[in-house]
């Protein structure tokens, strides 16, 4: 008896904690403006399905970056030919999702290895982040 009420609570739970996520990740994605891509380059195909995520970054975390940071970055995208695909913030935002899928795909190689990782995910999420 009280197993199955314990079951139902936490199939309860788990239905309430999923409609909170979406419900969450569709106000943080409703509240990007949407982009004007008219003087830009598009976005190459590998990009596209990342390309919304890169946005959502760049929107929610972009603003708090330095302007000194973004000034820099924008010159090196000046001078790679990449600020017409791409400002600043994107790039960051960009970089952001390098770095979580390096270091989640070091992660769980080693978990596949059953051994220890250590501090190679962070070392690997470094990498990922770096722009050269």
């Amino acid at each position: 008896m009280f197993s199955d009420i314990f079951k139902y609570a936490i199939a309860a739970i788990v239905a309430i904690a999923t409609g909170l996520l979406i419900y969450s990740v569709s106000r943080i994605r409703s509240e990007v403006p949407d982009e004007d891509r008219e003087y830009m380059d598009p976005v190459p195909p590998g990009l596209k399905l990342l390309w919304p995520l890169i946005n959502v970054f760049a929107y929610h975390i972009g603003q708090y970056l330095s302007v000194e940071y973004l000034e820099r970055q924008k010159l090196l995208l000046q001078r790679s030919e990449l600020i017409y695909l791409m400002d600043p913030e994107q790039f960051f935002g960009l970089q952001l999702i390098s770095s979580l899928f390096f270091g989640l795909a070091s992660w769980t190689g080693y978990l596949m290895l059953d051994a220890d990782p250590g501090f190679v995910p962070l070392m690997f999420a470094l990498f990922g982040f770096s722009s050269l």
